[in-house]
């Protein structure tokens, strides 16, 4: 492998080295500019906020009646008799008693059982949404102003006044590369 460079290479780096020149100091200095225009910028913006709906609506409900204490002395009374009709001295004693008893459970059962209140009330019910809306919030301002006869264009934050205060720098032709600088151009640049 050969570690020389080609000719052709070596005259391009002597091109190159040859024509640079040292960065001749930027002269600047401070001036004002009239503005001539100010146009407000806003950007829409999407506001997300939770909102509660409520309304009412008719419910039913079915709520069982107090115990009553009807249904078991009733119960009670006809248990009694139907015992008291079976069985000789103390065993009708007996059976009474036992229908008694047991004509009042079913008395009390059937009782519970039987009797519902059905009732229609008006319930409050709620439910959180998110509700969007959409609004234009001021993000800035285009500013034109006038300066030695040319007119340029800038964004900014805050609004200006009547003059601008501006950063003029200057300095030789020869170092000045053909861009502008983004956000401060001629007005014949700007594609809008």
């Amino acid at each position: 492998m050969n570690r020389t460079m080609p000719p052709l290479m070596l005259a391009a780096a002597g091109l190159l080295l040859s024509t640079a020149t040292p960065a001749a100091p930027v002269e600047r200095y401070y001036d004002s500019a009239r503005v001539v225009k100010v146009t407000p910028l806003y950007k829409r913006v999407e506001i997300s906020r939770p909102k509660e709906y409520c309304w009412k609506e008719r419910v039913e409900y079915r709520e069982p009646e107090r115990d009553s204490p009807v249904g078991a002395i009733t119960g009670a009374i006809i248990g009694g008799v139907v015992g008291n009709q079976f069985g000789r001295g103390r065993g009708r004693d007996l059976m009474t008693a036992a229908g008694a008893v047991l004509g009042g459970a079913i008395g009390h059962d059937a009782s519970r059982h039987r009797y519902y209140r059905h009732e229609r009330r008006l319930a409050r019910h709620c439910e959180t949404q998110d509700e969007v809306a959409y609004e234009e919030r001021l993000t800035g301002y285009r500013v034109k102003y006038r300066y030695k006869g040319h007119v340029f264009v800038t964004r900014m934050k805050h609004r200006p006044g009547r003059r601008l205060r501006i950063e003029v720098a200057l300095r030789p032709v020869a170092q000045v590369r053909d861009r502008w600088r983004r956000h401060e151009r001629p007005l014949e640049q700007w594609d809008d």
